[in-house]
This record gives C-alpha cells, structure tokens and sequence, in this order.
C-alpha cells in the first residue's frame, strides 16, 4: 500500500459505510507542531523577564505560537502571518488588559475566541466555526495549564526559567488541539453510495460489472492518496459505468413488458382473423395492427443489438479501468517516478471510452422516457 501523508494508517472510523473520518496534510500539522513546541517556551521565557507578571507571560506565549502555527499553515506567506500575529496581538492585549479590571471569566474567553481566529485561517462556513469553538477551548486550557505551572509547588526545586520554559511548553501542547479541527474531516464516498443504491436492482451481467467496478474503487482507495490524479479519474470512471448500470436496469424494466415472442403471437392471432374475415373494413384494420406490431418487432430487435453494444462497451470501459489501475499501481511497486512513466495514453484512452458510455447513458435514458 502507498503512503500518503494527507491519510492516517488507522481503520476507517465511520458511522455510515459511505462516510469516513480523515486526517489529512499530516507534514503541516507535524510543522505547526514543530514550530509550536519552539516558540512556546521560547516567548514564555521572553514574556517572564518583563515586568508584567504571569499574563502577560501567558499573553506573549499564546500570541507567538499563534504565529508560529499560521507560519506553518500558510506555508510563510508574509501578508497572512502578519493578520494572524496582529490578531492573536489583540487577543493578548485583551487578557492582560482584562486580568487587571479584574472582569473574571468575561477575559480569558475574549482572549480565546480572538486568539482562536488565526489557528482557523483558511477555513470557511461550518467548519471555521468548529474550528474557532475548539480553537478557544483548546486556548483556554493552554491559559489554565499555564497558570497552573508557573503556580506549582512541585515545580519550587526547579529554576524560575525552568518553570517557565514548561509553562510555555503547557501552552505549545494545548493549542496543538487548536489545530486539529482544520485537519480533521468527513469524507463521503460517492461510489459506495451509488454502489450501495445499485447492487439491489441489477442482476446478471450488469451485477457482475457493477461489482467489478466497486471492487476496482475499493482496491484504488487502498493504494493511492486522495490528493492522486489517477485516484479522482478512477473513482469518476467507476461513476461512470455505474450510473450507466442504473440507466440499464430502469430501461430494462420498461421494455421487458414486451417481449418479441408475446408480439410475434398478437402477430399470428391477427393473421388468423384476417384469414377468417370477409368484411373488407375489418381486414384493414386487422391488417394496419399487425403493422404497428411488426414495427415494435423491428424496435425491439433494434434495442436489443442496441443493449448488446453498450453491454459491450461497459466491458471495454472497465477493462481500460483496470488497465490504469494496474499501470498506476506497478508505478508504485517498482518505486519509479511518475515522470519516468507516460500514463497519458491510457488516460485518454480511458477518456474516450468514457465518453462513449456518456452516449450510451443518453441513449439509455432516452429508452427509458
């Protein structure tokens, strides 16, 4: 199996089976944390040789990691490491200048909500404010547990930097969970959803393809990353021949109503009343419904060597999946670069073959209006 750095090596945690939770960008989590447990002891030590008393120690401390986190999240970007610094700035302000009002828990929770904003930058709609509410709680253990080290008597036999040091490191540990959140999410398979719809209302061969193609998808997400090219170009290969599956069997159920057999005897038993009739009106009308049914004969023979070439196609198409899948996976065997390989071919040979099926689908859909 590949390794992927935006993927744990841990059993899929899920409450539906199309449903995942994921931890992903594992290297900028392990920078954040990286820069986190350097710059905690370091500001907090800074912040004990100013004359501001634990706070401001605490305040300092908190700010700097906030900006050393946002160091590692945005990859340096100067603009947004300076918002982050000068927002987690404002926050430190507010619980230093709040510790002296005396204003209770009204100021550590300003201070964690505002310090919180720079470990979610990036994120937007629900999971910002996940994000944020994590974020503060995370902060205002950070603000206890330091607090609670600076103030231990079991800590007395150590030097005040000592003290300190640890202090800021209680911060670095707690704000770490400030960061998990942005790096923590739901991901839905839309092929074990579609697969999941499917498998109850097809039979025979198109079951046999459909569960071809699932069983593809399922060895595919255990050998490549997420963030893979080839994996999304599998996965919306194997959407593909299933939605065209789905489009089979609701066209298959309509026009298995009348079968060629069932026509061909109307056929018969209106040949036989033609012969028997001598009312030239009745003949005529006999006649122009044996027409009409020698038509649908001739329909359905079309739509059965119709079904034939897209049966024939769902074929082609899965054996070009499995033919990447392949490529891709002895790519990562033989441990060669992605450079030293052209896949192209394949891909857009895979590419063609899907937009055959596309057709055959339209074709489906219209069979089945």
């Amino acid at each position: 199996m590949a390794l992927c750095a935006d993927r744990i090596a841990l059993p899929r945690v899920s409450t539906f089976m199309s449903t995942a939770l994921r931890f992903r960008n594992h290297e900028t989590f392990h920078r954040a944390a990286l820069y986190l447990a350097i710059a905690g002891p370091l500001a907090a030590l800074v912040g004990a040789a100013l004359p501001g008393g634990p706070s401001l120690t605490v305040a300092l401390a908190t700010t700097v990691a906030a900006v050393a986190a946002m160091t590692a999240i945005s990859g340096a970007k100067t603009s947004r490491i300076i918002a982050g610094g000068l927002i987690a700035a404002l926050g430190g302000a507010t619980l230093i200048a709040t510790s002296r009002w005396g204003s209770g828990n009204v100021g550590p929770l300003l201070f964690a909500l505002i310090v919180a904003l720079p470990f979610a930058s990036g994120l937007r709609g629900r999971k910002l404010m996940l994000s944020v509410v994590a974020g503060a709680g995370a902060l205002l253990v950070a603000r206890y547990a330091a607090m609670q080290v600076m103030s231990a008597s079991e800590l007395s036999a150590l030097p005040a930097w000592g003290s300190t040091a640890l202090s800021g490191l209680a911060i670095s540990a707690a704000s770490i969970f400030a960061l998990v959140p942005r790096h923590v999410e739901l991901k839905h398979d839309a092929v074990a959803t579609v697969h999941g719809q499917l498998k109850d209302s097809v039979s025979g061969e198109i079951a046999e393809l459909v569960e071809r193609g699932n069983g593809l998808w399922t060895q595919t997400k255990g050998e490549l990353c997420e963030d893979d090219a080839n994996r999304e170009i599998l996965e919306e290969a194997v959407l593909r021949l299933m939605n065209t599956a789905k489009r089979w069997s609701k066209a298959d159920t309509r026009s298995t109503h009348t079968t060629a057999d069932s026509l061909v005897e109307r056929m018969e038993a209106l040949e036989a009343r033609i012969e028997k009739a001598d009312d030239e009106v009745v003949v005529k009308q006999y006649e122009q419904a044996r027409a009409a049914l020698a038509e649908q004969l001739k329909y359905l023979s079309g739509i059965s060597k119709n079904r034939e070439r897209v049966l024939a196609r769902m074929h082609n198409y899965l054996a070009a999946m499995e033919r990447l899948r392949l490529a891709v996976a002895n790519l990562e065997s033989t441990n060669a670069s992605r450079e030293a390989v052209d896949l192209a071919p394949i891909v857009e040979n895979l590419e063609e073959l899907g937009q055959d099926i596309d057709s055959c689908s339209t074709a489906l859909r219209e069979l089945e209006s």
